[in-house]
């Protein structure tokens, strides 16, 4: 999760929950954490990263925290994190993050869960999040139009959870179709309407139209669809960094910017910044 770093940089539009104070700490002694947990993973995963001064910048490699405890604790049992690295594949830097199997915590629907980080130098961070209801599985049905794929997705939703997000992927790629065009062309699948997600409108029978433009010039097409429930964290720190990305938008490169406040990120953890979020999904995949 990238993300992690944007926390460490952008702490001036960082808002919090209201049990959060972090008024007192000084921006180069604050933790910023990003973790989510979900019943369908195996491998609990936590980037935590050392913020910096306003204004200034941080490399990922160097603002990573890699002396830190990082727990995950269901209230009786607790697994331990330890530090592990991913490399970019073109930039070839050293992503840390914290990661461990799942042991001893079972993370399933409706229960809370708490996490811990702490570092030799006294420094202690917290934060609660609760899983949601896995989400009904979603059906497919389509039909092909010319080239394409135009499908139908369907699921139930019985415990009425409105947080959720509709997440669509295609597997495979075609030629360039269009004259001078070069080079492969990965499948993108897409909604019919136009509608953003984390979305809160979630009801008892959800349908939604979309699309696989091109699919059959693809050899082995594949589509994978999966619903996913979210607690009202993640909700709120997605929606609220949406918010943020459009004001950036509208500032990025301009002559004359927007003189709009600047949106405040969403912030779940008590004596730092960042997010503890949970998930539960629902997928389907299926041949073309």
């Amino acid at each position: 999760m990238r993300l992690s770093v944007i926390f460490g940089l952008l702490l001036s539009l960082m808002g919090c929950d209201p049990n959060v104070e972090i008024e007192n700490i000084a921006a180069d002694n604050l933790l910023s954490i990003t973790c989510f947990i979900s019943p369908q993973d195996s491998i609990f995963k936590a980037y935590v990263f050392r913020a910096n001064r306003i204004g200034s910048t941080v490399k990922e490699d160097s603002a990573a925290v890699k002396d830190a405890l990082v727990t995950i604790s269901d209230g009786n049992k607790f697994d331990t994190l330890f530090l592990t690295f991913d490399v970019h594949p073109i930039s070839r830097v050293r992503i840390y993050k914290y990661s461990g199997k799942r042991r001893n915590v079972s993370v399933k629907d409706n229960l809370t869960y708490s996490l811990v980080v702490q570092t030799p130098s006294g420094e202690k961070v917290s934060a609660m999040c609760t899983i949601p209801p896995e989400p009904g599985a979603p059906a497919v049905s389509g039909v092909k139009e010319n080239d394409d794929f135009r499908f139908s997705i369907t699921w139930s939703n019985p415990f009425i959870y409105k947080y959720f997000i509709l997440i669509l992927d295609a597997v495979g790629s075609y030629d360039n179709p269009y004259p001078g065009g070069s080079g492969k062309i990965d499948l993108q699948p897409s909604l019919l309407e136009g509608i953003k997600f984390p979305s809160d409108k979630q009801v008892l029978n959800n349908s939604y139209e979309a699309v696989v433009p091109f699919a059959f010039l693809a050899s082995n097409p594949a589509l994978k669809v999966s619903i996913r429930n979210i607690d009202d964290g993640l909700f709120k720190y997605f929606k609220t960094y949406q918010r943020y990305q459009q004001w950036d938008d509208n500032n990025s490169g301009n002559l004359f910017p927007s003189f709009q406040e600047i949106p405040l990120i969403y912030s779940n953890i008590n004596g730092g910044v960042g997010i503890f979020g949970g998930y539960n999904s629902s997928s389907i995949e299926i041949k073309l």
